[in-house]
């Protein structure tokens, strides 16, 4: 039975405690026993108030304030490569910007990783507002390139 309820709504069901609260609840028997065939009345189930009420754990917070701390990670990165990159390449003493573009492509990966997670994230319904403000982060070096260019071209 246990299998089951897993497979039943895995965003509300995520460990064996809130399995079993589900199973207690008159209501959901009713439909567990319905779907593995062993319901013969409505008299077997009698629903009250208070089954009807369901037990949902929390989401997690953690993923979209990984993806902030990734979106901020990556940031620092590209500013950081494209800072130093330029100070490398103007100056003819050292190896070349090499390095440091390598530092800048992989602080865009993260950016670009933050942004499809918060897309994801948005796409579940799950803590929208700091996904939201990932997405947000992760739209930074963009908003600022288009900054640049703008500013470069008066």
């Amino acid at each position: 039975m246990l299998e089951l309820a897993k497979t039943n709504n895995p965003t509300e069901i995520n460990d064996e405690t809130a399995i079993l609260a589900e199973l207690a609840d008159p209501i959901l028997r009713h439909r567990f026993a319905r779907r593995r065939g062993k319901f013969t009345s409505s008299r077997d189930v009698t629903p009250t108030r208070e089954a009807s009420m369901t037990i949902t754990t929390s989401m997690s917070r953690t993923r979209p304030l990984i993806g902030i701390a990734i979106a901020i990670a990556g940031i620092s990165l590209m500013s950081w490569g494209f800072v130093a990159g330029i100070d490398a390449a103007l100056d003819a003493s050292g190896s070349g910007p090499g390095f440091f573009v390598a530092v800048f492509f992989a602080g865009a990966a993260l950016v670009i990783t933050t942004a499809v997670l918060a897309v994801i994230g948005l796409s579940r319904g799950e803590h929208r507002g700091l996904w939201i403000g990932s997405l947000a982060l992760s739209a930074l070096p963009a908003v600022a390139i288009l900054v640049l260019v703008v500013q470069a071209r008066r």
